[in-house]
């Protein structure tokens, strides 16, 4: 083995116990996408990562939209966690001037 693959395979080892995992984002995934995309891929597509990685940890827990808007995420967010209870957040009128000027700021 090369040098440069026992350096490697030492520093995924290192990774991998402090549960890092780096994947090539081209070949994470090959079969076909579940999500409709509409017009924001990488949106989409990280929410489905995200999914594939609670269940496969099996993390417990619910889930929560904050800024819901007309509710299309919450919906994609209901399809691929069924099994648990979605909270839905929103101002429904936007947010106060003087509070969107102090994170501006």
């Amino acid at each position: 083995m090369s040098i440069a693959k026992k350096v490697a395979s030492v520093f995924f080892r290192v990774l991998a116990s402090k549960k890092i995992y780096l994947v090539s984002s081209l070949s994470f995934k090959q079969q076909a996408l579940s999500l409709e995309l509409k017009l924001d891929f990488v949106r989409y597509r990280t929410l489905e990562l995200c999914v594939e990685e609670l269940k496969y940890r099996q993390v417990a827990g619910q889930v929560a939209e904050v800024g819901v808007f007309k509710g299309e995420f919450a919906k994609l967010l209901n399809r691929l966690l069924p099994d648990r209870k979605l909270y839905l957040f929103d101002t429904f009128e936007g947010f106060d001037p003087k509070d969107v000027s102090v994170e501006h700021s």
